[in-house]
């Protein structure tokens, strides 16, 4: 069976801080079953109101990106996924000129992130890691993505942005393989691949998913569209994904 599809709502923003409701209710439509949350609400939004929502329009929060759950933020952050009902934290970003530069300093991100994920493991979430390109920076010959692998906790899973890490010029499929269960989300976007390239919707790029998507049937929990940004409407572009990977039998949603 075809993997269930989901959003990341980063993709909508613009849309959601006009008509956050509205906004949710056209992605639930569209026949998505899933979305992954963020950690910020457009003024006059609540956690509780978006919550309320997607509870009605039975969507499932497969996952939410939060902050590292360290001193003030550690409160805010666990609220916000109870609220959600959502046990899987995401770190979404770390900051590549601080933690990237170096090995020494891709070990101390390493150790953050250890640290991290004992605290959301403590209060009964899973946590992960989503990559970006600069993942794919080298230190001695070899890409810091593999020396996360290594350094991280095997209980913090890799949220794998599969066009990133390929424009980064990692091999995803030899990456998937690699990394097996330890994959359960991975992040789908198309486009030109390249660092600056706008994007498009799925199938409409140079992303391979008929070749990556079923070698993760029996690992991967969710498929998970995100676009960070486009030249052309995104609603358009977020609803042309979900058609395509559906109607070629890459996800299932609700259509």
């Amino acid at each position: 069976m075809s993997l269930p599809i989901a959003v990341q709502l980063y993709s909508v923003r613009d849309d959601a801080a006009k008509d956050y409701a509205g906004t949710i209710r056209k992605i639930a439509e569209m026949g998505y079953i899933g979305v992954e949350g963020v950690r910020s609400y457009p003024e006059g939004v609540t956690v509780n109101d978006a919550a309320k929502l997607f509870r009605e329009l039975n969507l499932e929060v497969v996952g939410v990106h939060v902050a590292l759950p360290f001193g003030a933020d550690e409160a805010p952050m666990l609220s916000l996924l109870e609220t959600l009902n959502c046990k899987t934290a995401i770190c979404p970003w770390l900051d590549p000129k601080q933690y990237f530069d170096s090995l020494d300093n891709l070990k101390k991100a390493c150790d953050m992130l250890n640290k991290a994920n004992e605290v959301y493991r403590k209060h009964g979430y899973t946590f992960g890691y989503h990559n970006h390109a600069f993942e794919a920076t080298k230190f001695d010959g070899r890409p810091a993505l593999q020396y996360m692998i290594d350094l991280l906790d095997p209980a913090v899973f890799f949220e794998l942005d599969t066009y990133w890490i390929q424009t980064g010029g990692v091999d995803v499929l030899d990456t998937l393989k690699q990394l097996g269960n330890r994959a359960p989300l991975l992040h789908i976007k198309d486009g030109p691949v390249t660092p600056d390239g706008a994007m498009v919707a799925v199938g409409s790029g140079k992303m391979d998913f008929k070749k990556i998507i079923p070698e993760v049937q029996s690992t991967a929990k969710w498929l998970i569209v995100e676009l960070d940004r486009t030249d052309g409407v995104m609603m358009d572009e977020v609803r042309g994904s979900y058609q395509y990977l559906t109607s070629e039998g890459l996800a299932h949603g609700r259509k």
